[in-house]
């Protein structure tokens, strides 16, 4: 049996048993010989390896980057009641559990404001008119603060670091892709994909309950395939 990315993931077990069986074998064959030699998962891993170090430098620099630019620069902007026209929009927050600083709009929410205050004119077209020019004043007080939050993180390098980010995470996924795609030549092959579906169902693929089973199932049949190889488990 092949193990790929969608048979680790979606046999398990199987998967497992079927590589505790074949392993041994394969060592008595004289895989191990050539463990080195002719098998092209041990470059990917290694590429694999390098694109999820340069993920995790990026990361660490968004990080940096978000703490530069400050918590207020990310998601809506922060509700501000401090001018007249925004301040008549405090009674639709006023039965938020939220607290006044932590309370952000959305752009829409302005337009749907402007819009309910307008059709509660019934008499006299200047106070139509002044409840759009307050309208108005609600719409560009947002997009100067959406703008200084954008202004903010370019300061930042915080779009630049993004970019990267999303790149790389392309780049891991296109190498995992080719990894799982890739069928394995010997047993060091396998334990390749043995570490990689490991660090699949620990990391993310699984509840709880199967997360600490197939962390000892394959930790033990890593441990198995490393023993018979006569090689040290990787730190």
């Amino acid at each position: 049996m092949q193990i790929t990315r969608r048979t680790a993931l979606a046999t398990g077990a199987s998967a497992i048993t079927t590589a505790a069986i074949t392993a041994p074998l394969a060592h008595k064959a004289g895989a191990v010989k050539g463990a080195l030699a002719g098998e092209p998962l041990i470059a990917l891993e290694a590429e694999l390896m390098e694109a999820r170090a340069a993920e995790e430098r990026d990361a660490a620099r968004w990080k940096a980057a978000h703490d530069k630019a400050g918590a207020w620069a990310f998601g809506w902007p922060r509700i501000d009641f401090s001018t007249p026209a925004m301040a008549k929009m405090r009674g639709w927050y006023e039965r938020s559990s939220w607290p006044e600083r932590e309370r952000v709009v959305a752009f829409g929410e302005i337009r749907r404001f402007n819009r309910h205050t307008e059709k509660l004119v019934f008499v006299g077209d200047e106070v139509l008119a002044q409840r759009k020019a307050e309208g108005r004043e609600r719409i560009r007080w947002w997009i100067k603060a959406r703008r200084a939050q954008i202004a903010a993180k370019e300061a930042a390098g915080m779009l630049e670091v993004e970019a990267l980010l999303d790149s790389n995470c392309e780049r891991v996924n296109a190498i995992e892709d080719q990894l799982w795609d890739t069928p394995a030549e010997t047993v060091q092959g396998v334990k390749i994909r043995l570490r990689e579906a490991h660090r699949d169902y620990v990391a993310v693929q699984c509840s709880d309950d199967e997360r600490d089973f197939y962390a000892q199932a394959f930790g033990k049949v890593l441990h198995d395939l490393e023993r018979l190889s006569g090689e040290a488990r990787p730190t």
